[in-house]
This record gives structure tokens, C-alpha cells and sequence, in this order.
């Protein structure tokens, strides 16, 4: 069984599957963990402050704290 996120990661998941919740209008697709990973990671390479924990949250959520 997979070990329950930290509450950055799971706080950033929550974020993004709300909007990409197919009952919503916004976006007609649902989100996985890997795809918020990868936006994540792609945010640490414009945010030089915050990459270290955007990197840290994207390994988390790709299953990298195992």
C-alpha cells in the first residue's frame, strides 16, 4: 500500500484534479499523479527559488518517496 502523500503533495493533487475533474467545465479530462508531476517539474525550471521543493513534490507524487 502506497504511503499517504505529504500535505504539499497532496494539497498541489487536490488543486489540480479539481479542475480537471471530467464533471467540471472547465477541462474535459482527469488528471493523474504523473501528469501534475510533470507540470510540476516543468514550473521548477522557471521558478530557480522554488525548484528544489517543486522537484521534491513531483518525486513524491510519481511514487519517488517509496
Amino acid at each position: 500500500m502506497a504511503e499517504p502523500l505529504s500535505p504539499a503533495a497532496q494539497a498541489v493533487l487536490d488543486a489540480a484534479t479539481s479542475v480537471c475533474h471530467p464533471e467540471t467545465e472547465v477541462v474535459a479530462f482527469q488528471c493523474t499523479r504523473l501528469e501534475v508531476a510533470a507540470a510540476l517539474r516543468a514550473a521548477a525550471v522557471y521558478c530557480t527559488r522554488e525548484r528544489r521543493i517543486l522537484m521534491t513534490i513531483a518525486a513524491e507524487l510519481e511514487g519517488g518517496n517509496d
